[in-house]
Parts: structure tokens; sequence; C-alpha cells
């Protein structure tokens, strides 16, 4: 499974560079160590706040490490990934994230605002989002449309605190993934 390889991956090429972001300061790399032991703390942190086998988590953000912790964090949960284009308009994520029954949506700041505009609708539906940026200034603003927004930083950092509370339970789903599960749901244009 994809799992599988990313332990295999994360054991022979432990200290190879896996993902990389462009940022002010210059490129910040994660290693495929790194990528997975974040996944497993991200994941932890989603299983936390609610996550279980077979729920679908849409992902709207640029491309960035990030985007690829979360992915492996919602297989890890044995969760249903449901990519959407950043190009998409506020009216089709809300359409995808219903049709898809989304429990949980991962965005970026780039991506916020579309979903700010949308929050009643999510809300409704008992959405939870997840912030993939660092709080800001703007990040009260969000809070205040998005009751059930949490942080990115904030799950990894729950995973690796309660590791050992969780670990044996994201094991278990762990294992039970299977190569014909259902892993990403795709819509098109």
């Amino acid at each position: 499974t994809i799992l599988e390889m990313l332990k295999t991956a994360s054991q022979e090429y432990k200290d190879n560079n896996y993902a990389s972001d462009k940022t002010d300061e210059g490129w910040e790399s994660l290693t495929f160590s790194q990528v997975d032991a974040v996944s497993s703390n991200l994941a932890i942190g989603l299983i936390k706040e609610g996550l279980h086998p077979a729920d679908k988590v849409g992902i709207v953000s640029e491309g960035r490490s990030a985007w690829i912790v979360s992915e492996f964090a919602i297989l890890k949960a044995r969760a249903v990934a449901v990519p959407l284009s950043v190009k998409l308009q506020p009216e089709e994520i809300a359409f995808r994230l219903l049709h898809s029954e989304s429990k949980f949506l991962v965005v970026s700041k780039n991506c916020i605002q579309k979903v700010i505009s949308i929050a009643d609708r999510l809300n409704e539906a008992n959405i939870k989002i997840v912030y993939l940026d660092k709080p800001d200034n703007d990040t009260n603003d969000y809070k205040k449309s998005l009751p059930q927004l949490f942080y990115y930083d904030d799950l990894v950092m729950f995973g690796h605190k309660h590791n050992s509370e969780y670990i044996n339970l994201l094991q278990e789903r762990m294992s039970q993934v299977a190569e014909d599960d259902l892993v990403a749901i795709s819509y098109t244009s």
C-alpha cells in the first residue's frame, strides 16, 4: 500500500528530502522520515478531533509540503481525501464538500476567504476546518466565522505530545488499510 511505501522510504531514505517549500528565508524541506512522523502526529490530532475511518476530508490549498503530510495523515487515519482545485469558486467547493459528505476541510491562507464565504453552509454541515498556516492577525476573524477551526501545527503538536496514548489506535487503523480501500475522491469539471 501507499503507507507501506512511505514506511519503507522513511527507513531506506530517511534523511533524504521528500518535500520542500519556498519561504522568504529560502527553502524548507522535510525528509522522508519527517513526513512519516509528522503525518502520524497529524493523524492522531485528527482522530482526537473526531476523524473516523471512511470519513471524507476535503483539501483546498496550493501544492505544499503540508498538503502531502495531510494526505498521508488522512490515509493513516483510514479516511478518504477529497482534493479540490484552488481554482474552484466558493459554491463549487461547498457542493463538493457536501456531496462527498466531508467531515473536515484542510485549507491554506490563500484559499481561506473562499471558505469564509461559505461558512454558514460548512457550519450547518458540521465540517471542521484545519488551517494549514500559522495564526496571524486575521485568524481571530476566521474563528468567528468558523468556530470549528483548528490549526495544523496544534494538531501535529497534540499528536506529538500524546503519541503514546494514541499510537495503538493509529497502528490498528493503519494495519487495516488494504490495497482496494477508497483513498481519494476526485471531482472533475
